[in-house]
């Protein structure tokens, strides 16, 4: 059999998808002895954060759903009060944590596989299913950048490297009910991305409330 490596152009636009996009996959990570967590492979949460003493001292606010759109796992995202509103937060990248959450941010790291997602795609949109239950005006966030090298959110210093942006915001309660969310991407020029940064929010990134919780399954990036 003859097999013909992709040319340039078709590895360029090949339909890439996230990993672990329906959050069926999880493991047991050691965060500091005897406490340990369970976290969706391929993302990220407070927990894991590149700041080892504000990640023993964050609350848990992501954690494992059987309450599923398909397979047997959702990701489950809650607003959690302890000394400030904790954010319900999961990222395919890392969190840089900071009690001023004006300076926190979520990050994609090229120099490790762990914190980053290889994308190579140029998707019309982000969508997935979803529900919502948020207290008092709290709004969920959840936000894609496709980007060269290094890519942050939220930081204006690194848009040189964005590519495309898409964003979907919203405030209203699903009622107990799955429903389908989609966001275009916004490109800011033709180039050819290197990674996706996700980042999913239970609430408001900068005054969350407490209580709100979000569940996300099947996200997906459509062409």
């Amino acid at each position: 059999w003859l097999v013909c490596p992709l040319s340039p152009l078709r590895q360029a636009t090949a339909q890439t998808q996230l990993e672990n996009p329906g959050f069926e996959q999880w493991e047991d990570i050691l965060v500091s002895d005897p406490d340990t967590i369970r976290e969706p492979i391929d993302w990220s949460s407070l927990k894991t954060s590149d700041d080892p003493t504000l990640s023993s001292l964050a609350p848990v606010v992501l954690t494992r759903s059987q309450d599923a759109h398909t397979g047997d796992y959702s990701l489950e995202l809650t607003n959690v009060k302890s000394f400030i509103v904790a954010n319900g937060l999961a990222t395919n990248g890392r969190v840089h944590p900071n009690i001023n959450t004006a300076l926190a941010y979520m990050y994609t790291d090229p120099d490790d596989g762990q914190w980053n997602t290889p994308f190579t795609g140029r998707p019309d949109s982000i969508a997935g299913w979803i529900k919502y239950s948020p207290q008092e005006n709290d709004t969920l966030q959840i936000q894609a950048i496709l980007h060269q090298g290094y890519g942050q959110r939220p930081d204006p210093d690194y848009m040189e490297n964005w590519i495309g942006e898409a964003v979907f915001e919203t405030p209203v309660h699903s009622g107990g009910e799955w429903v389908r969310f989609s966001a275009p991407f916004n490109y800011m020029h033709a180039s050819i991305p290197e990674y996706v940064l996700v980042v999913l929010n239970s609430g408001n990134g900068f005054s969350p409330v407490a209580g709100s919780v979000l569940l996300v399954d099947d996200l997906e990036m459509i062409y």
